[in-house]
This record gives C-alpha cells, structure tokens and sequence, in this order.
C-alpha cells in the first residue's frame, strides 16, 4: 500500500479492484497489477465518498513520488523485488 492523506475508505476496495482487472486485462505481470490496484485505491482514499474522482494527473503524480510503501513483517516475505 502507499501512505496516502485518507479522507474517506469507502470505494478504495472497488479502485483497486479496477486497477487490478485493468493491469490483468493489458497482460501485465502480477505484482505490477497489483501495484496499479494499490496505486488506484490509494488515490479514492484521499476523496470524499465511493465516486471521488480518480484523475490522470493523481495517478501519474503518486506513481512517479517516492510515497513511503506500507509493508506488514508478516508479508515482507511475499514481497516481489
């Protein structure tokens, strides 16, 4: 996950479910899918209700920031480098 200004959780679930489904469709690697659906509800947390807008500029700015990534010991040893 990304460490993100939460405004509201609601959606985050369904953004990176689409994010995830995107990058599968596209045929992307596993882990980058599962970068983009974190990347993407990361992002409709930081907006108010499930429809907070999502935009082109909010994906490339978080995606080229060196936001500090949330990493759980327990799961470190899943982690795709």
């Amino acid at each position: 996950g990304y460490r993100v200004e939460v405004a509201d959780t609601v959606g985050c679930g369904d953004a990176f479910s689409a994010g995830f489904v995107h990058g599968t469709i596209q045929s992307q690697p596993l882990a980058d899918a599962c970068r983009f659906g974190n990347l993407l509800g990361a992002l409709a947390a930081t907006g108010k209700g499930a429809t907070a807008g999502i935009t082109p500029e909010g994906i490339v700015s978080l995606s080229l920031s060196d936001p500090e990534r949330i990493i759980a010991a327990e799961y470190e040893r899943y982690l795709v480098k």
